[in-house]
C-alpha cells in the first residue's frame, strides 16, 4: 500500500512540474509558478544544456526561480565540444 502511495505521489508531482507548477524541476519545459491562466505564456525563455551541466545556465535558473518569475525551457544539445 504504500507503494501505491508513493507511487502515486510521484506522478502528482511530475503532473505538476509538467503544467509548469510544483516544485522545481530541471524535467520541467515551463514554469508558471502562481499563474491562474492556463493559457498564459511566459515571456522568458531560457536556453539551456540538455545534461545540465552548464553553470551559467544553473545560475540563470535558480535567478529565476528565487524572484519566481515565468520561464519555458529549451533544451540545447552540446553536440558542439565533440564527441566524447
Amino acid at each position: 500500500l504504500s507503494a501505491a502511495n508513493g507511487g502515486r505521489a510521484l506522478r502528482d508531482e511530475w503532473e505538476l512540474a509538467q503544467s509548469g507548477r510544483g516544485p522545481a524541476s530541471h524535467q520541467a519545459n515551463i514554469r508558471l509558478f502562481d499563474e491562474k491562466d492556463d493559457a498564459f505564456q511566459p515571456r522568458v525563455e531560457l536556453f539551456r544544456d540538455q545534461a545540465g551541466w552548464c553553470p551559467y545556465c544553473q545560475k540563470v535558473w535558480c535567478l529565476l526561480e528565487a524572484k519566481r518569475i515565468p520561464y519555458k525551457v529549451t533544451k540545447v544539445p552540446m553536440s558542439c565540444y565533440g564527441n566524447k
